[in-house]
């Protein structure tokens, strides 16, 4: 795949039912290179909706690593990633911003 900025756009949710999102990563020009969903697990009654988008986003950020291990490939793209939870987007900026995870 040649160089391009890559989006991603999440979301998730929780019912009284069940829990869990999905995300799609696409190219800047709108070409969707992969969607996918993903069930939230574990004791409905302590999982917040909250939750349920953290996990949502974290699996596609999850999905790139492993497509860049399993194929043996490095991805140098910017990558744009949308969420509608902006206390998740800034602990993501925090983390980010760490850079000790970069060592």
């Amino acid at each position: 795949m040649a160089k391009s900025e890559l989006l991603i756009a999440s979301d998730g949710s929780k019912t009284r039912t069940k829990s869990g999102g999905g995300w799609v990563i696409a190219t800047k020009d709108g070409t969707i290179i992969i969607r996918a969903s993903n069930t939230d697990f574990g004791q409905l009654e302590r999982i917040h909706s909250y939750h349920s988008k953290v996990y949502t986003n974290l699996a596609s950020q999850l999905f790139i690593k492993t497509y860049e291990k399993y194929f043996k490939v490095t991805i140098d793209s910017k990558i744009t990633s949308y969420c509608d939870n902006k206390a998740y987007v800034e602990r993501l900026k925090q983390f980010i911003d760490d850079t000790y995870m970069y060592r």
